[in-house]
């Protein structure tokens, strides 16, 4: 490939990287924060002040910067045919071999993995995303409401906070049945396995998800953690 062609995807994918930070999410909001939705400096993700809105213009700039940089770095190493690692606002997380590349299933995912096939009853992945408004405490929260015992009420989280290397990292494991955005009966999984951590980085969170059938989800918990944990500046 020429210099001015590789030039040319590396601009691309920063120019796609920052239309995608605008307008960016999870897969569903999360509900507001006793904090208003404030991010780690402080600063509330829509303030309504005329300071703060330009103060949140920056931060904002700042973000789609940072976006474009992470995009650059994963397309060279993609040209370079190295998949062992995805950087996610200048943080660089070790992908487990065996973790195979998928095409995220909306514009809403920075990043996708397949981890297992799906055996009936659904695919094992991984996924990123970053640009999610509301505290740590308010999307665990909302995550739990994803995932309910028989009885229909959330389920039990396992909830920890560690730090690595100066960041706070927020870990959640949770079993039962599956529904994310869904609300129709018919499109609820039982028997799966959720596992997500939320790293606190200087540049904003990053939201890492681990969901599939039980039994694959909790094969895979430990490399999932490991790599959480395992991230380079």
């Amino acid at each position: 490939m020429t210099t001015s062609r590789f030039a040319g995807r590396i601009a691309g994918a920063w120019l796609l990287a920052a239309a995608l930070t605008l307008t960016g999410c999870d897969d569903s909001s999360p509900p507001p924060s006793a904090t208003g939705g404030q991010g780690l400096s402080g600063l509330s993700e829509q303030p309504t002040s005329l300071a703060g809105r330009s103060a949140a213009t920056g931060r904002d700039a700042a973000r789609r910067i940072t976006a474009g940089q992470d995009a650059a770095s994963n397309l060279a190493d993609e040209l370079r045919g190295d998949a062992s690692g995805l950087t996610v606002n200048n943080l660089r997380f070790p992908i487990p071999s065996g973790w195979e590349k998928a095409e995220p299933a909306s514009r809403m995912q920075l990043a996708a993995f397949r981890v297992s096939a799906d055996e009936g009853k659904g695919e094992t992945q991984v996924v990123f995303f970053t640009n999610i408004g509301g505290s740590a405490a308010s999307n665990i929260e909302r995550w739990r409401l994803q995932v309910t015992k028989p009885d229909g009420q959330p389920a039990d989280a396992k909830v920890e906070r560690i730090t690595v290397r100066g960041l706070d990292v927020h870990t959640v494991a949770m079993n039962g049945t599956y529904a994310g955005m869904a609300t129709a009966v018919t499109t609820r999984m039982p028997d799966y396995g959720f596992r997500a951590a939320i790293v606190e980085s200087k540049s904003g969170p990053i939201f890492i998800r681990l969901t599939g059938p039980r039994p694959r989800v909790e094969e895979s918990e430990r490399a999932f953690f490991d790599m959480v944990k395992n991230f380079s500046e």
